[in-house]
């Protein structure tokens, strides 16, 4: 193994990740907010009144959906709490078995717990002195 596979890569790598989508939530709305002050600004030009501007820009229900709608449903919500809560089991335990396949937290005493269980199996136990 190198020097990048230390215990906190882990760790780091996640932080990295959330930062990186924060930063690019934040990126969004603010070109989200850009793209309504120009078209402000094109509406003032064309001599719009704010009270016609206010009912262009108004958010539909399709705005709405397409944002993320509050849930109201509480078993509904419980629904979505329990499909994360298996998606993110399932995830840790395939992290888990996939560091666990790579061989990353071997040490001396499993190796030695093995190889005594190992030995002392009937299948090696005639090529093998226990």
């Amino acid at each position: 193994m190198g020097n990048s596979s230390g215990p906190f890569i882990v760790p780091v790598a996640v932080f990295v990740w959330l930062s990186i989508i924060a930063i690019a939530k934040n990126v969004g709305q603010v070109h989200a907010r850009s793209i309504a002050a120009d078209q402000r600004i094109a509406m003032v030009q064309r001599a719009m009144t704010p009270e016609q501007i206010a009912i262009v820009l108004q958010p539909t229900k399709e705005d709405e959906v397409e944002l993320g709608a509050r849930i109201d449903d509480p078993l509904r919500s419980l629904g979505n709490a329990r499909r994360t809560a298996i998606v993110l089991v399932r995830g840790h335990t395939s992290v888990m078995s996939i560091i666990h396949a790579s061989g990353y937290f071997k040490t001396y005493e499993t190796e030695l717990a093995l190889s005594s269980l190992a030995c002392c199996s009937p299948k090696f136990s005639a090529s093998a002195k226990c």
